[in-house]
């Protein structure tokens, strides 16, 4: 079964500069502030490399990832997070000089935010591929200097904003997501735009939609059956499976963390519902079942 971390303080798992870890498979829970912080040395700004966070469960805190300082070569795959406020994942360095690199955030079904579903400032090269950030909060990611970046197959959506992006530049690929925000799907260095505005002025996107997602709900938001996301996007290298770890549908998958899977077999033909002997099914849900 799914190991238990019942944190008693602040975060559930707390690293600073350290190196080539793996957490694997964990329910973190009880935590106030987050469930993983990977922090830094004050003394050189050193923070912690080739960390791996996959197919955990995070409930509860303000951060499901808290990250700070130089924090490169980091895996955040096929997790659930659900926080009681504002940050899915937190990437913050306060300087360009000590940006974070070559970090992975893949496969994660990302509900709960009130803030931003993920704020990462000061980055590069960092892999976004299908996830599912959909929250109350006004920015399903808030890019501050972010460059090289790779977007693929993932829900960005916000109150006010699905993408928002400053400095920079523009990512080097980026399609097959879905953009949806209140005032604007993204904001960059055009400005406040819809996908097809974005799309004509970056060169990006050429298959991605601006709709909303229907998703179920903030706090476990996978795909509703009539989902836009359904069917929209393709496979990316590496990532066969969802955050469920059920297998991708091929040629095309659906955008963000959960493909969606039918369960059961349809029913054909003419069938009796009745309470009543000599009826097929006795009521709806047996049918259904």
């Amino acid at each position: 079964g799914q190991t238990v971390l019942h944190a008693a303080g602040s975060w559930g798992v707390n690293l600073t500069t350290c190196s080539q870890l793996r957490f694997v498979g964990l329910k973190v829970t009880g935590h106030t502030s987050g469930a993983f912080r990977l922090y830094y040395s004050s003394s050189n700004y050193k923070g912690c490399d080739t960390i791996t966070v996959k197919d955990c469960e995070m409930e509860g805190g303000s951060y499901g990832v808290y990250a700070y300082y130089d924090v490169d070569n980091c895996s955040i795959v096929g997790n659930y997070i659900h926080v009681n406020s504002s940050y899915g994942i937190y990437l913050y360095s306060g300087s360009s000089s000590y940006p974070m690199s070559y970090n992975v955030i893949a496969n994660n079904l990302i509900g709960g935010w009130t803030s931003y579903g993920l704020y990462a400032r000061y980055h590069n090269n960092t892999k976004l591929v299908f996830n599912t950030f959909y929250g109350s909060g006004s920015y399903g990611v808030y890019n501050y200097y972010g460059t090289l970046e790779t977007w693929h197959g993932n829900i960005f959506r916000g109150n006010t904003y699905g993408m928002y992006k400053t400095g920079g530049g523009n990512p080097t690929a980026s399609n097959w997501n879905c953009f949806n925000g209140g005032s604007a799907d993204i904001y960059s260095m055009y400005g406040a735009q819809t996908v097809a505005a974005w799309r004509t002025s970056s060169g990006k996107d050429t298959n991605s939609i601006g709709r909303d997602p229907m998703c179920v709900d903030f706090s476990r938001p996978t795909l509703r059956p009539n989902s836009p996301c359904r069917d929209s996007s393709i496979a990316y290298p590496g990532y066969p499976l969802d955050f469920e770890g059920d297998t991708r549908a091929t040629p095309r998958t659906d955008i963000g963390a959960d493909d969606f899977q039918l369960v059961g077999s349809p029913l054909s033909g003419t069938y009796l519902i009745a309470d009543s002997v000599g009826a097929d099914y006795q009521s709806f849900a047996e049918a259904k079942a």
